[in-house]
C-alpha cells in the first residue's frame, strides 16, 4: 500500500531531481552518543521514567537528532485492579471502566486567539499523572448525584511492562542508558556539540542526585581516527623517502616523490568538500601509500636514468666546476648541459651549450679534452659532433 501510494506521489512532484524514497532516517554507524542516568537510592523504574519524560523529549529537539533509545530498567504502568464485588455493588461493567479511563487521559487541541500579530494556541491536557488523578477519574453519578470513582471499585498501584531485555555496564549491575541517533547524512561533529550542549541543561533540571554519565561519544573516536590518519601519513613518508634514497640513491628524487602524498589528500579532501563527502572511517581508511607514489616513482626513476646517461662537461685547464655530477656548469670557458631545452647561446665572454637531445661541444670544451682538469669526454661519432662554430648545433637520430 505505501508503494502504490508512493509511486502516485512520484508522479505528482513536479520539481526537478525531486523523489521519495523510503528508508530509515538513521543509519548503522547513527549511534553517535551514549550515557547512563544513575541516582543514588532510586530504582531503575524512577530512573527510566526520569529519562523518558525529561531528557527524551528535550534530546529530539536538537537539530539532526532522530530519536532517544533507551534501554534498562522497568516501563512504568499505572495499573487498575478491579473488585468484581464492588463492580456488581455499583452496576458498574468492565466496559465503563475501560471508557472513563479512555475519555479522562488526553490532550485535546482548540483554536488559536490572536492579539497584537501573535497567535496562542489553545490546547487542552487532561493526561493522567499519577495515581491520585487515576483514582478521581469518575465512573458514573448516582441517583443523589454522589460519583463513583474508580478508587471505589478497583484497587490502583504502580506496575511495569512486560521486559524485553537488561543494559549492564562494567559488571557493576543493570543501568539505564540512552543512545542518541544522529539523522543520516548529518556532521555528527555538529550534531554531538548541540547533544552536549542539552545535556548540560537537561542536568540542571534533573531531580537533586540524578547524573548524567556519558560512556560513548563519537567524537573520542574521530579524534583517535585522524590521529591515526596523520601518524601513518608522517611514518609512511619517512618509509618513502628511506626506500627510495636507498633504491634511487638520489635524496633529491626521495623528498619530491614524499611530497607527492600530501599534495594528493590535499587535491582528494578538496573534491570530496566540494561533492559533499564526509571523512568517515570508510573514506580516510581507503587511503593507499602505495597506489599514491607509484606514477611518481616511475617518472622520477626515468628521469634519474637519463640524467645518468647524460654526457658529461667538461672544463678546460685553469676552470672550476660548479656543480658536480654527471652534468653541471663550469666557470670561465664553459660547457653546460642543461636536459629539457633545445636552444644553442654563445656569447663573446662564456661560450656555453645548452643540451637536449643535442650532442655538442663547444670549442673550449673541446681544446681542453685532453687536459688534466677535465675529465675525458666520451668518444662521438662526426655525425653527432659539433662543426667548427660554436653556436651551430646539429640534432641527433
Amino acid at each position: 500500500m505505501v508503494n502504490e501510494r508512493l509511486q502516485q506521489a512520484r508522479a505528482m512532484i513536479t520539481a526537478a531531481q525531486v523523489s521519495p524514497l523510503i528508508g530509515p532516517l538513521s543509519s548503522g554507524l547513527g549511534e553517535i552518543y551514549q550515557f547512563q542516568l544513575a541516582g543514588p537510592h532510586r530504582s531503575l523504574m524512577d530512573l527510566r521514567t526520569i529519562m523518558e519524560w525529561k531528557a527524551a523529549p528535550q534530546l529530539k529537539q536538537v537539530p539532526g537528532v532522530v530519536d532517544l533509545n533507551i534501554n534498562g530498567g522497568d516501563t512504568e504502568t499505572f495499573e487498575v485492579r478491579l473488585n468484581e464485588p464492588a463492580l456488581i455493588r455499583y452496576g458498574i461493567n468492565v466496559g465503563d471502566v475501560f471508557a472513563a479511563v479512555d475519555a479522562n487521559n488526553v490532550a485535546r487541541g482548540g483554536a488559536c486567539i490572536l492579539h497584537n500579530q501573535e497567535q496562542q494556541v489553545i490546547v487542552g491536557r487532561g493526561l493522567i499523572r499519577n495515581l491520585n488523578d487515576l483514582g478521581t477519574t469518575v465512573l458514573k453519578t448516582g441517583p443523589d448525584g454522589t460519583p463513583v470513582y474508580i478508587r471505589n471499585v478497583a484497587e490502583l498501584v504502580k506496575g511495569a511492562r512486560v521486559r524485553l531485555g537488561a543494559v549492564t555496564r562494567d559488571g557493576g549491575g543493570e543501568i539505564v542508558n540512552g543512545v542518541v541517533l544522529m539523522l543520516y547524512g548529518e556532521n555528527s561533529g555538529v550534531v554531538l556539540d548541540g547533544v552536549k550542549a542539552e545535556l548540560q541543561k537537561i542536568q540542571a533540571t534533573l531531580p537533586k542526585g540524578v547524573t548524567i554519565k556519558p560512556f560513548y561519544d563519537r567524537t573520542e573516536l574521530t579524534t583517535r581516527t585522524v590521529h591515526t590518519v596523520e601518524h601513518n601519513l608522517f611514518e609512511g613518508a619517512i618509509l618513502v623517502i628511506l626506500v627510495l634514497l636507498l633504491m634511487l640513491g638520489s635524496w633529491r628524487a626521495a623528498v619530491i616523490v614524499a611530497a607527492v602524498i600530501p599534495l594528493s589528500l590535499l587535491v582528494a579532501m578538496v573534491g570530496m568538500h566540494h561533492f559533499g563527502i564526509s571523512a568517515n572511517l570508510m573514506s580516510l581508511g581507503a587511503i593507499d601509500f602505495g597506489m599514491i607514489v607509484d606514477g611518481s616513482v616511475v617518472l622520477v626513476e626515468n628521469t634519474l636514468r637519463r640524467l645518468r646517461h647524460w654526457p658529461p662537461c667538461c672544463c678546460p685547464s685553469g676552470s672550476r666546476r660548479a656543480t658536480p655530477g654527471s652534468y653541471g656548469t663550469c666557470a670561465g670557458p664553459t660547457c653546460r648541459c642543461s636536459p629539457g631545452r633545445r636552444r644553442t647561446h654563445c656569447s663573446p665572454r662564456r661560450s656555453q651549450s645548452w643540451c637536449s637531445r643535442v650532442r655538442c661541444w663547444s670549442r673550449a670544451a673541446s681544446a681542453a679534452s685532453s687536459s688534466s682538469n677535465c675529465r675525458k669526454a666520451p668518444s662521438w661519432s662526426p655525425r653527432n659532433a659539433c662543426p667548427a662554430s660554436p653556436c651551430r648545433r646539429r640534432s641527433t637520430t
